[in-house]
């Protein structure tokens, strides 16, 4: 298959699970942990989730040009995650944690572009480091399953910090929709697992010299000596108001980022925003300093019942027209997970009503302001009992279809617009 072509099928394939977007603001809590040993200072302690998710996908734009047998235009997809977490607690001052995360993918028609473009699942770059711990337990036409230790961390508490060691997640910002300053390891708006992130293998050292200061200092295997990165954030936590500053090395580039949270109500106003800045050349045009900025400014809404969510988005690494979308997809910031969109403007809005104990109904927009275009989505989710909850979703993009009347340079029209229809069903239970 033409080059451009694959990474437009593998584009589309990995945004099938967008309706994460929704599942991050109503999956089920998790269960209450069982104990599975409990004698001295050490305890055990056991609890997980697994999930699956079925649905199907109609792209109109596959049946014209040189998409036509070469991209289908209807198929589906099966995919699931198991996550086991061990929790062993020495005492009142360590911690050892592990998980145990098995993944799964079925489709149909067979995809080519392997596990990391199909359905979401895994679709979140992995993280760079010297020690994978991965294994493909089965792989063939059409479907494929993979075992690894998503984390394996050590938390000592001490006088001074609290030390965690090993493969752990860490969360840094406060976008909900396009991140800014999540520059450890992001995760995916497509990401089918939002219920955990990946694990960055790190050490991490948290420090509390007030009540309403937190340091935050991270070094991280990136997967090589000139790639290792580092970083301090230092956060402040008053009744109102939070805010953050951050300094830091992230593989080639030094960062530099700042956010602020105030409260007024039920409504939470927050802004936040990023510069990198290359140690290495920058190829003509490229971005760097100033014209790599990220920023994001947000209102949510919250209540017991309702809760609303509006965000507008500065991407600076994307493109500025679609033109540019194909290059955009192999550019590091996408290959490293620091950006998941291709573009520069967004918008996102989101919507979520309670209806009683067992049903909740939401709606997502998200936008390419500068395309146009657009995805629209609504899930249905019934908690059918503590713990468990199945969901129903579908959503479609709004925008210009692929341009593929010439198979050695195919065009984008719009982010969005490749998107098609799909149609979902999910189910999630935690123990």
């Amino acid at each position: 298959m033409n080059a451009g072509l694959d990474q437009l099928s593998g584009r589309n394939r990995g945004l099938l699970a967008v309706m994460a977007l929704l599942c991050a603001t109503v999956c089920a809590p998790d269960a209450a942990a069982t104990e599975l040993f409990n004698r001295g200072p050490a305890r055990l302690v056991l609890s997980g989730y697994v999930q699956q998710a079925t649905g199907v996908t109609h792209l109109p734009w596959a049946s014209e040009g040189v998409a036509k047998g070469l991209i289908p235009e209807d198929s589906a997809f099966q995919g699931g995650t198991l996550r086991v977490r061990w929790g062993l607690d020495l005492g009142k001052i360590a911690r050892l944690d592990v998980h145990n995360r098995v993944l799964w993918n079925l489709s149909a028609p067979p995809q080519t572009t392997g596990m990391g473009s199909l359905i979401g699942v895994g679709s979140s770059a992995p993280p760079k480091r010297w020690l994978d711990l991965n294994t493909t337990l089965a792989k063939g036409d059409g479907f494929a399953v993979q075992h690894d230790l998503d984390r394996l961390k050590l938390t000592v508490e001490t006088p001074v910090a609290d030390l965690k060691l090993g493969r752990q997640a860490i969360t840094w910002g406060f976008a909900s929709v396009i991140p800014v300053a999540d520059v450890w390891v992001q995760q995916s708006p497509f990401e089918l697992d939002r219920i955990e992130k990946r694990g960055v293998d790190a050490l991490r050292a948290l420090m509390y010299p007030r009540d309403d200061i937190e340091m935050d200092l991270v070094i991280a295997d990136r997967g090589s000596w000139a790639e290792l990165s580092g970083g301090l954030r230092v956060a402040y936590g008053g009744d109102h108001v939070e805010a953050y500053v951050v300094a830091a090395k992230q593989w080639r580039d030094l960062w530099a980022a700042a956010g602020v949270t105030l409260l007024v109500d039920v409504w939470k106003i927050r802004t936040e925003v990023a510069a990198p800045w290359s140690l290495d050349d920058v190829p003509p045009g490229g971005p760097n300093g100033f014209d790599a900025l990220r920023a994001s400014f947000g209102v949510d809404r919250i209540g017991s019942d309702i809760t609303v969510s509006a965000e507008v988005a500065w991407n600076g690494p994307g493109a500025g027209s679609p033109g540019g979308y194909l290059k955009a997809f192999s550019a590091p910031a996408l290959q490293r997970g620091t950006s998941y969109v291709v573009g520069r403007l967004y918008g996102a809005a989101l919507l979520s009503w309670k209806a009683g104990d067992l049903w909740t109904l939401s709606g997502t927009a998200m936008a390419n302001l500068r395309d146009p275009s657009a995805l629209l989505a609504a899930t249905l989710q019934w908690d059918v009992a503590a713990g468990a909850n199945l969901m129903a979703s579908v959503y479609g993009g709004i925008g210009d279809a692929p341009d593929l009347s010439n198979p050695l340079a195919p065009r984008l029209g719009s982010e969005f617009g490749t998107y098609g229809v799909v149609a979902l069903l999910q189910a999630v239970v935690h123990f």
